[in-house]
């Protein structure tokens, strides 16, 4: 399987915790909308990036202390394309459609 097969499934299966937790773990635990707003922004990047690390170490107990990946690394990939895929998507395809 090609690695950019692997990264990219990761890396949808990491935004799907991050969108789970959104939509169904916060309002569940009680939070208001606000506040579950407020708890998305910052635990929703950190759920996709340690969702991504979690993927990658199963899949291949190597890539963490591979030294062109690591667990920084690939936390930041995560955390990062979540923020960004959120961004792209609340404020540039939303508004237009």
């Amino acid at each position: 399987m090609p690695l950019w097969l692997v990264a990219g499934s990761a890396g949808m299966v990491s935004s799907y915790v991050s969108e789970v937790g959104h939509n169904y773990l916060y309002p569940a635990l009680g939070a208001s909308q606000r506040n579950a707003t407020l708890a998305s922004t910052v635990a929703g990047p950190a759920l996709a990036g340690a969702s991504l690390v979690g993927v990658l170490s199963i899949l291949n107990k190597n890539v963490l202390s591979d030294p062109a990946f690591g667990f920084s690394k690939t936390f930041l990939i995560g955390a990062g394309s979540e923020v960004a895929g959120s961004y792209l998507y609340d404020g540039v395809l939303k508004p237009r459609l």
